[in-house]
């Protein structure tokens, strides 16, 4: 399936599935992701995997699924099949 994201949205997913199963901190998606430090109260990692969710929905992939820990990170959690 063919899965239309932007550049920024692409490297997040990468900085993601580099880590299956593990939390990746705001802050180091941040730096890897956008370049620059992560600051209080700045949504727009939250915003960038909002985004991915639903493009991987809208795609009819309802895995790898994108994981929050609340005030950490993120976590990409793939099932052992792929599917």
């Amino acid at each position: 399936r063919t899965l239309r994201l932007t550049g920024t949205e692409f490297e997040l997913l990468r900085c993601l599935a580099e880590s299956p199963g593990e939390v990746v901190p705001k802050e180091q998606l941040a730096h890897d992701v956008l370049g620059r430090r992560h600051m209080p109260y700045d949504r727009s990692i939250d915003t960038h995997v909002s985004n991915v969710r639903r493009k991987l929905t809208e795609a009819g992939l309802d895995n790898p699924t994108i994981q929050s820990q609340r005030g950490v990170g993120y976590l990409l959690l793939v099932d052992e099949q792929g599917t």
